[in-house]
């Protein structure tokens, strides 16, 4: 049996029909070339959740630009997302014309190492094409740089560096693509080391020659917000909708502007191989090594600007990278297994969306790289875990980590342990929760005294004057520190003096028992003789002129370092630091004084001031051992037992000569009308009782 089709041409000004006879058995071979042709078109969707859930083995998920109208009426650029193969995607942008096409980085893809830089001008400043060769040059140069210094095994050909750019006179906007360095995944391998490629850079311009235009500007040049979860990266001769600034191959020796209104993907001739040479994705059947990158705990924990600064810096003559502690092949890596979660959401310490830091105690919950549920107290070094500000919270109730851990937990220097993000740049820190003693003292740093308070009855358990220039002095609340150190000031009238705090409340009872100027007051930072004996919250400390202080007061010194990581500090850290670290070191003599100082603190305070924590000629360190009083607690389930308890107490420890209780007590109320009927029921009871003398009983409340 035959069948004819007929194919209608138009060629020119000739018509004709073409009869082809084609057999039976040959009708198959067509339709399965139009069913193949016909699924291996891209498909489109809306979301970006439904394309990844419905893309193949085969098939990649990309994006588009489009345009879109708002309910306002406004127009505006949306995402939608397509699935489907690269040669799929390529022959789209041929049909396009002027494509708009994003290569959607996802968790799941082993990457080439990429780079996203860009900065822009101001209307008064224009970029000039040697401009571009020179920002190119330096960061191709430090790239190649810290290449050898990251990977020394590794054979990297630096002909494999592919660039393109998307440059005018306003914006300078490159895409750095190497073929030879393969990443398991974007957001914890390949952004752990651009986080260390982007503060070597910026360490690099500091002895740079270049101009301090470029300086400024380099050091903002690396985009690290690309490596988080599903980022999109615009392809090869593709261009932002409306923008007509496609990206074209950087050639310095033939460089022009990308501004191009005419342009289109056609004209650029570029071929599928040399489209697919700048995918930042690399196909699954890769044999390259695929490396696997841990965070680096040489990471400031500060900023990751200042990473490996010291690492780094010309004076340090050896590298002490240790390749085998962060740069692990993938077969040296523990296999992850999912199992289910245990945790609730409550129990998972959060950070307020404005925090650039959290403290948090060590009963905390977090999820490690196996997805399982640890306590921070359990963390060991050099341990990946999902960090709790930018991926465990992705996953709501369940706490359970989302695609690959970028968090990792280690031991500074002084002890303390720390979580620290490579992904947001998110540092936790972690503080013991049970009862610290504090510093371990020697015998002859233990202060021996009869009595249960410091320099009590004419003693002299503590002489600041015969200490060191750094002080710490341990004692429990209630002991006298404050009188001691009002005492010692008193003696020494003459001297400046400033006291820091961090917080309102206590500058004022600082300023109040010590005969300090307090910052609140109207004028004093108007007149600076008001400086002489001072005292300051940390957040003002630099609105300090005079930094040459006798004597420098901290109470409550392990809180005030605490305040520095804290979610309530204002302003830039590292210049608080600065600033706070400079009248350390210009002050004669340092006192800390707090209960239950840890070694942390004191090497803290020791670190800033350039000390040595154990030369006793240079710090000198107290603890006085009186154990602070605990008071009992008593629960009960019914407030009215309760009340009843107190009134019982309350008259049967009364005092008729004073007209006073000789076992006073304090009750807080979660509302103030509580707090209004207690103290009326208590009130009414005293006078029926006792008479219209008692005059103990009083109220204070106060209202968030």
């Amino acid at each position: 049996m035959e069948v004819l089709w007929v194919l209608r041409l138009s060629v020119c000004d000739l018509s004709s029909a073409l009869v082809v006879k084609i057999r039976k058995f040959a009708i198959s071979k067509i339709l399965h070339a139009t069913l193949f042709f016909f699924f291996q078109m891209p498909r489109s969707y809306n979301r970006l959740a439904l394309a990844l859930a419905r893309v193949t083995h085969s098939e990649r998920v990309w994006a588009i630009d489009v345009p879109r109208i708002s309910e306002d009426g406004s127009r505006y650029v949306g995402k939608k997302f397509w699935t489907g193969t690269v040669g799929a995607m390529y022959d789209n942008s041929c049909w396009n014309g002027k494509p708009s096409i994003y290569e959607v980085i996802t968790e799941r893809d082993n990457v080439r190492l990429y780079l996203d830089c860009e900065f822009d001008l101001s209307d008064t400043q224009l970029l000039t094409k040697e401009d571009v060769f020179t920002c190119v040059q330096f960061i191709r140069s430090c790239l190649n740089q810290h290449l050898r210094l990251s990977f020394p095994s590794l054979d990297i050909n630096p002909n494999e560096l592919i660039i393109l750019h998307g440059c005018t006179p306003i914006k300078m906007s490159l895409h750095l693509i190497h073929r030879s360095i393969i990443f398991d995944n974007a957001q914890c391998s390949c952004a752990s080391y651009v986080h260390e490629l982007n503060a070597f850079l910026r360490h690099q311009l500091e002895d740079s020659d270049l101009n301090d235009f470029l300086k400024e500007n380099l050091k903002k040049i690396i985009d690290l917000s690309v490596y988080q979860k599903n980022q999109l990266y615009r392809t090869y001769g593709a261009s932002k909708l409306d923008k007509m600034r496609p990206f074209i191959l950087y050639d310095e020796s033939n460089f022009d502007w990308a501004l191009n209104p005419n342009w289109s993907f056609s004209q650029m001739q570029i071929s599928l191989e040399a489209w697919c040479r700048t995918l930042v994705t690399v196909d699954i059947f890769c044999h390259s090594e695929i490396l696997q990158v841990q965070p680096s705990e040489f990471l400031s924990v500060r900023s990751p600007e200042l990473a490996r600064q010291t690492l780094y810096h010309t004076s340090c003559f050896t590298d002490n990278m240790d390749p085998q502690g962060r740069y692990l092949q993938k077969f040296e890596m523990p296999q992850v297994e999912r199992v289910p979660m245990l945790v609730l959401s409550s129990h998972v310490p959060r950070a307020s969306s404005n925090s650039e830091t959290v403290i948090v105690d060590d009963t905390m919950w977090i999820v490690n790289e196996h997805n399982n549920p640890v306590r921070l107290s359990d963390l060991e070094h050099n341990q990946c875990v999902f960090c709790l500000k930018c991926e465990t919270q992705v996953a709501g109730s369940e706490i359970r980590g989302v695609g690959i851990s970028s968090a990792k937990a280690f031991l500074r220097p002084n002890g303390t342990k720390c979580v620290f993000c490579f992904n947001c740049s998110y540092p936790m820190y972690i503080l013991e929760t049970a009862d610290q003693y504090g510093f371990v003292p020697t015998e002859e740093e233990i202060i021996k005294s009869p009595h249960d308070k410091l320099n009590f009855a004419g003693s002299e358990d503590i002489d600041f004057d015969a200490c060191s220039r750094l002080v710490f002095l341990d004692a429990p609340m209630g002991t006298g520190k404050t009188h001691v150190s009002q005492w010692y000031l008193s003696r020494h009238g003459e001297k400046s003096v400033l006291a820091i705090t961090f917080r309102i409340s206590l500058a004022k009872y600082t300023s109040e028992r010590l005969g300090l100027k307090c910052y609140t007051d109207s004028d004093a930072f108007n007149n600076p003789e008001h400086h002489h004996r001072f005292v300051v919250c940390l957040d003002s400390l630099w609105k300090v002129e005079k930094t040459d202080y006798d004597i420098l007061l901290l109470d409550e010194g392990t809180f005030l370092q605490y305040h520095f990581v804290s979610g309530t500090k204002k302003g830039e850290l590292a210049e608080v630091i600065d600033v706070f670290k400079c009248q350390l070191q210009n002050a004669k003599k340092v006192i800390v004084m707090h209960d239950r100082i840890p070694e942390s603190t004191i090497d803290f305070y020791a670190n800033l001031m350039g000390l040595n924590p154990d030369n006793k000629s240079e710090v000198t360190k107290r603890k006085f051992e009186k154990p602070t009083p605990l008071r009992p607690v008593l629960s009960y389930e019914d407030k009215n037992v309760m009340i009843l308890q107190m009134i019982k107490d309350y008259i049967g420890n009364f005092n008729e000569a004073d007209m006073c209780s000789n076992r006073p007590f304090v009750v807080f109320c979660s509302r103030a009308d509580y707090a209004l009927l207690l103290l009326y029921i208590l009130r009414q009871l005293a006078t029926e009782k006792f008479g219209d003398q008692v005059c103990t009983l009083a109220l204070t409340y106060a209202v968030n």
